[in-house]
């Protein structure tokens, strides 16, 4: 018999025996037993073992076998003693005498024991009145054709033909095999619908399991191995819109292994363009995986497998494939030299980008070339961001701008709003630049728009970029505003942004929305007297660091270490203690480790002016000069970058924080110098600083430039410095008014009333005098005991003073 009808036959003993034993007896089938038939049971119940059948011996059995098989199978040519035994077998086993010619021919052929033949003849008999009348009985969803077979098949058994049998059993095994394969493919069509309507749902991950299930139908090396592997592909195309749209990095890992096993189907040796098209889809997904992760290792694997499919899909044999490649490389190429001090990726992402726009014109696939413009865009806007020249961040304006021309929210929503947040990003930076308001509102607008259309539930990561962009512009704004809401909003907006984008999910992204947070707070808390907000801004600098590793982008860990640097030089500012203050010179030092006046000139200047700051805070608070000498110095070199021609109102401020140090330091000295070059950089400062633009600045100069006349002419003879400092400070009273700044009005009364006193003191007259005790007065108003008791102390004293020098002038 064939292996394919025992498959389908074959059981075990013990259900073998069952079939014929009533449960508990040591007799055959109830048939047997209704001609007193006993079977001889030697044995346990385990290892049972039948000695005979009926009385029929073994050794009959062995001679009824040996006889058969000399006769040439033919029952007729028995002697009629093993003839009158085959019949009385025959009825006790329930067989036809075809049945028992190929049981006795199988028993012949096996060549079975003698002290096994009754089993055997049992287990024989049993498979043709049980198991083999199954293989014939009609089932569910049997089709005409099986039908017909199975009476075939149930001919040649009761004829005991079982290789007949057999083959026909094949050929139902092929026609079931058949129907299945198509209920398969039917079930795999229908199961891919459901993925193509989770599709349309956003339902990207039920999308995914629905391909994947289908895939797994199908049968590999078969007609059906085409429509698996499509299935599987758009199981990753599933996995990539998870990942990239909710931000689910793990659908990205998955979608990677699935690409890898896919390659591998397609051997480029075989089929060069299917391998290249799947070395282009891994490269995407290694970038969209890449660009969230805090090393480089997937991006630079990204590149690898964009430039290999380069190789393949050439611009002669696939034009708008190659541009596609173009562009992907570019991109990633972009998210690459982003983490690197060098420009030299950036420039390859331009070169690539302006490649891709060769072959993508805008009247042969306007969308392309829309996307095209966008990785351009992105390219020339990390380019300009490095450079004091707006001319590149101008080009990726134009570059967005054009974009948008075809890819208009009613065509790509999701495009539309992508491509709007980056227009807005560069409108921003060029803004933030240029001191625009213009270009500021513009972006607060573009960030507002793509958040119409990048909902937080359609696509989370893309929203909290928006969120992010938004809080940088409304940040810069508010930082020109006096009122603080731009600020507060600038902060809810960070802070709403870092609800998605977490460090497990995004780290990079995580940590520079985490130092755009400390920036925010960092200028909220300095207008507040209380320090909370400082503190927030430190916490919030030292978690960004913990990503923005210096090995992993040096630059970005360098604007960090400055700007952490900045917030602890406000923190020290309003402690007693130098502990701050130190922190805060150590974390400039390191920045500009990285950023050298070569690399990144501007940022080097405002590291070196905030390193100043630090310097001159410290030395204030020590007995020496050398902190405050170092601050000059840091000052100086920053002015050589800062230059007013280049950065007007940067380089007023650092001429106003030179003047102060010098100021501080010509106190120590016994020169003057000190005090006339604090004059001198003081009213340079005051070149820039327009009364109109920004008063209160403007007055603060004046008062400060006041107050190195005031020092200034206290070492000299005459009177002129004084006269200077007197009209510097009533230059500042002008916008200083009570009203508007009231503690700066009193504090600038009361050096008016200095300046007055020590002039008064060099004149005959009393009406100098007078004036100092008019001024000292006025400051008394906002200057209480309850508000400011140690300064309504000291004004309290010096006015006691004027009072006295005034009765004795009289007298």
């Amino acid at each position: 018999m064939s292996r394919l009808l025992w498959t389908y036959l074959s059981a075990g003993v013990c259900s073998l025996l069952l079939s014929f034993i009533p449960a508990g007896a040591a007799v055959l089938s109830t048939n047997i037993d209704a001609k007193n038939c006993a079977v001889a049971i030697g044995g346990d119940s385990t290892s049972t073992t039948i000695t005979s059948i009926c009385g029929i011996s073994q050794e009959i059995l062995n001679a009824i076998v040996q006889e058969f098989k000399k006769s040439r199978a033919d029952l007729q040519n028995l002697a009629d003693e093993r003839k009158e035994r085959v019949n009385e077998l025959k009825k006790i086993l329930s067989l036809n005498d075809a049945q028992m010619r190929s049981a006795l021919e199988i028993l012949g052929e096996k060549s079975v024991p003698e002290d096994q033949l009754a089993a055997r003849f049992v287990e024989i008999a049993s498979r043709y009145n049980v198991q083999l009348k199954a293989v014939a009985s009609p089932q569910f969803g049997d089709n005409p054709k099986i039908r017909a077979l199975k009476e075939e098949i149930q001919h040649a058994i009761d004829q005991g033909d079982l290789a007949k049998a057999d083959s026909l059993l094949a050929r139902v095994q092929d026609e079931q095999l058949r129907a299945l394969s198509d209920a398969a493919v039917s079930a795999a069509a229908t199961l891919s619908t459901r993925g193509d309507i989770a599709l349309a749902g956003l339902n990207y991950d039920d999308a995914a399991d629905f391909f994947a299930k289908a895939a797994q139908l199908l049968s590999a090396n078969n007609k059906q191995e085409v429509t698996r592997i499509a299935y599987l592909w758009n199981e990753v195309a599933a996995l990539n819109s998870q990942g990239q749209d909710f931000g689910d990095n793990a659908a990205l890992r998955t979608a990677i292994e699935r690409i890898l096993t896919l390659r591998a189907l397609t051997p480029r040796e075989q089929t060069p363009i299917k391998w290249a098209r799947a070395q282009y889809i891994l490269g995407i997904t290694l970038f969209r995986l890449g660009e969230r992760e805090s090393d480089t290792k997937r991006l630079e694997d990204a590149v690898v497998a964009f430039r290999a499919a380069l190789e393949e899909m050439t611009r002669e044999r696939a034009p708008l494939d190659w541009a596609n490649i173009q562009g992907s490389l570019a991109e990633t190429l972009v998210a690459i030299g982003q983490r690197e001090s060098s420009t030299a990726r950036l420039e390859e992402a331009e070169a690539a980008s302006r490649a891709a726009l060769e072959v993508q014109t805008r009247a042969l696939v306007p969308l392309q070339w829309a996307w095209a413009q966008t990785i351009l865009g992105g390219a020339l806007y990390e380019r300009g961001g490095r450079e004091s020249s707006p001319k590149r961040l101008e080009e990726a304006i134009a570059a967005y701008r054009a974009a948008l021309e075809v890819q208009t929210r009613e065509r790509a929503p999701l495009n539309w709003a992508n491509t709007q947040s980056f227009l807005a990003a560069a409108l921003y930076v060029l803004g933030a630049r240029e001191r625009d308001p213009k270009r500021l509102e513009e972006a607060v607008e573009g960030f507002r728009k793509a958040l119409e259309e990048s909902t937080r539930e359609r696509a989370p990561i893309q929203w909290a970029w928006s969120q992010a962009g938004l809080g940088n512009a409304l940040f810069v704004l508010g930082r020109r505003e006096t009122d603080i809401r731009r600020l507060e909003e600038a902060v809810a907006s960070f802070r709403a942004a870092l609800e998605e984008i977490t460090r497990e999910k995004v780290p990079l992204i995580w940590a520079n929305t985490q130092g755009s947070l400390g920036l925010a707070l960092m200028t909220l808390g300095n207008r507040e007297r209380r320090t909370d907000r400082l503190e927030e801004s430190v916490a919030a600098y030292r978690a960004a660091l913990k990503e923005r590793t210096r090995e992993r982008g040096p630059l970005q860990w360098a604007w960090t270490q400055a700007a952490l640097g900045e917030a602890l030089s406000m923190l020290g500012k309003r402690e007693s203690g130098t502990e701050r203050l130190d922190e805060a010179v150590v974390a400039y030092q390191a920045a500009l480790e990285e950023q050298t006046r070569e690399r990144t000139p501007i940022e080097w200047a405002w590291t070196q002016y905030g390193l100043g700051k630090a310097l001159s805070m410290l030395g204030d608070r020590e007995r020496g000069t050398e902190r405050l000498k170092q601050a000059v110095s840091a000052y100086r070199v920053a002015l050589e970058e800062a230059t007013r021609e280049n950065a007007p109102l940067e380089w007023a401020a650092i001429q106003s924080s030179l003047a102060f140090t010098l100021l501080t330091l010509g106190e120590r000295e016994s020169s003057p110098k000190r005090l006339e070059e604090a004059v001198e950089a003081y009213r340079a400062a005051l070149d820039e600083t327009a009364r109109e633009r920004v008063p209160l600045e403007w007055a603060e100069t004046q008062s400060m430039l006041a107050l190195a006349l005031l020092k200034l002419g206290e070492r000299q003879i005459g009177t002129e410095r004084l006269i200077q400092a007197v009209s510097a400070y009533r230059a500042a009273l002008a916008e200083q008014t009570r009203e508007r700044a009231p503690l700066a009005w009193a504090a600038t009364q009361k050096s008016l009333g200095d300046a007055l006193a020590a002039l008064g003191q060099r004149e005959r007259g009393t009406e100098r005098l007078q004036e100092a005790v008019a001024a000292y007065r006025q400051a008394l108003r906002e200057q209480t005991a309850n508000r400011e008791p140690l300064l309504w102390a000291e004004t309290r004293r010096r006015l006691g003073a004027a009072l006295i020098a005034l009765e004795n002038r009289r007298r």
